[in-house]
């Protein structure tokens, strides 16, 4: 190898990170060091080139360090100084490689901490096993730091940045023994109000997450939640206060405070999983027609349509039409919902109903809480068991067992999904048997009053009243209006319910014929 002689030299330098490249202390000491180190050979430093912010565990053919190149193969009389063989690179298979194409075009790459003479057989052995020691260094620290990150994690300590509710704690500030992160108060508002609205059941994720952009939601960067990361959001335990681990493969108890209660995070889950039914509305709505979609051509049972039409003065008007027979011809929307209101007015109780009702209600709730505790009892158990399982694997994978290794990502995933599945289950049980007070004045609000209750609520809220008073929709008749000729409706369920001791004063149009 013939290594020609030059007095001049570039310089290469690298830092790993953008904090240290912002802080310039890094990059400041390596020049000082690489720019003495030419002094004392009377070399000229024509050039520095600074490769801030990249890992030394990325590849050597960095966009800096291929322009030093192209720089070196126009001017191969130029020697390439950087500090130690660190800097230039942490994997023996990348950096080697790299210093053999330098030699090749003959150019002196020299570290000034330690420099070499690569021109004999003894010196290029030398260089290979500074790189070699560098990539052992590089691997010992990162073997350190993923040990305390685990003793971090298993303390229920946060080893990475705060997640999006929360913020990290200064390190002065940290006490021992608690935790390193605390609740946001503006962002942990935001996420609680995520979850709620999602657990309802009433919008959906993607909906949710544009109503509280709106409302002012953003990343710890400062830009708009992608619906991608909105999701990993929802799945996030660390918001109930755990912290779990892919990398070890284990959840522990967190230090931290947790921001969301857990059987709303339960539900979330079930939700997002397709496993619990939700009540969010049709989602091609218009505020103008509630209706449409859920009334019936008495004619040919066709879903009746809507739309606004033009009148020749250039006001827009609603109608609802049949489009399959054409029974109903272009119904003014006004004059249907009209109909429907009227209908909800009469709709209501006797006033001796509550009294008659609440009674029966109160013997019904009684035996579903017995259920609900039997319920609880059997799913605890079968929660434990698998616990129980999960842990024995848990404990073989660990040991190395060469069996459990192969399938252990899949079996571990499944008890995890059947663990949340359960204990959303038992949340639920648990949930249903919590106040009978607070069903008494549910009951109440819904029955007394429902017609002024649909006429403030929007258009998501009057679909849903509508579709629970009556479940299979209602038919409308162009000369007689709206037909219930099937009695289908919620308060037929509650006579049913209650074996016939409640009466009801139901709207005489509820009982024509169908025609």
């Amino acid at each position: 190898m013939i290594l020609k002689p030059s007095n001049r030299a570039i310089i290469y330098l690298r830092v790993s990170t953008e904090e240290q490249k912002r802080d310039m202390h890094g990059l400041e000491s390596q020049e000082r060091t690489c720019r003495d180190y030419c002094s004392e050979r009377g070399w000229e430093v024509i050039d520095i080139y600074n490769e801030g912010a990249v890992s030394a565990f990325a590849p050597v053919m960095r966009p800096v360090f291929m322009s030093a190149i192209d720089f070196l193969k126009r001017n191969k009389d130029v020697h390439l100084v950087f500090l130690d063989y660190s800097r230039f690179g942490r994997k023996c298979t990348r950096s080697l490689p790299a210093l053999e194409m330098l030699d090749s075009i003959g150019v002196h790459s020299v570290a000034a901490t330690c420099p070499i003479d690569v021109s004999t057989a003894a010196g290029r052995t030398m260089r290979r096993e500074e790189c070699s020691k560098a990539e052992d260094f590089s691997d010992r620290n990162s073997e350190n730091t993923s040990r305390r990150m685990k003793a971090a994690f298993d303390d229920g300590r946060c080893t990475r940045l705060a997640p999006l509710g929360y913020r990290n704690i200064p390190k002065e500030q940290q006490m021992k023994g608690c935790s390193n992160i605390e609740p946001e108060p503006t962002e942990a508002e935001f996420v609680n109000k995520a979850f709620v609205m999602v657990a309802s059941g009433t919008v959906t994720p993607a909906k949710a997450l544009l109503t509280l952009t709106a409302l002012g939601l953003k990343s710890k960067r400062g830009n708009v939640l992608t619906l991608h990361t909105f999701l990993k959001m929802l799945k996030n335990p660390v918001y109930i206060g755990e912290m779990k681990s892919k990398k070890w493969h284990k959840t522990v108890k967190g230090k931290h405070q947790p921001i969301v209660d857990e059987h709303t995070f339960k539900t979330v889950q079930l939700i997002l999983k397709g496993k619990k039914p939700v009540a969010t509305p049709y989602q091609r709505n218009n505020p103008n027609f509630p209706l449409r979609g859920f009334l019936h051509c008495s004619e040919c049972g066709h879903r009746l349509t809507a739309a606004p039409s033009k009148s020749e003065t250039g006001r827009k008007y609603g109608y609802y039409r049949c489009y399959k027979c054409g029974a109903v011809k272009s119904t003014p929307s006004a004059a249907i919902e009209s109909q429907f209101l009227n209908l909800l007015e009469r709709l209501r109780p006797d006033p001796k109903m509550m009294s008659e009702f609440l009674p029966i209600l109160e013997s019904e709730w009684k035996s579903r809480t017995a259920d609900c505790s039997e319920i609880v009892r059997r799913l605890s158990a079968e929660l434990a068991q698998k616990k129980k399982a999960l842990y024995a694997l848990t404990e073989k994978y660990i040991n190395g067992d060469r069996a459990v290794q192969r399938v252990f990502d899949d079996m571990s995933s499944q008890f995890e999904q059947d663990i949340d599945s359960l204990e959303a289950q038992i949340a639920d049980a648990q949930q249903e048997s919590a106040t009978f007070q607070q069903l008494v004045e549910f009951s109440k609000s819904l029955l007394v009053d429902i017609a002024s209750a649909w006429k403030a609520a929007d258009i998501d809220q009057k679909q849903r009243v509508q579709n629970i008073l009556f479940s299979n929709g209602l038919k409308y008749h162009p000369e007689k209006g709206i037909l219930n000729s099937d009695k289908d409706c919620l308060f037929t369920t509650l006579e049913d319910f209650a074996a016939g001791k409640v009466s009801m004063a139901r709207p005489e149009r509820f009982e024509l014929p169908t025609f």
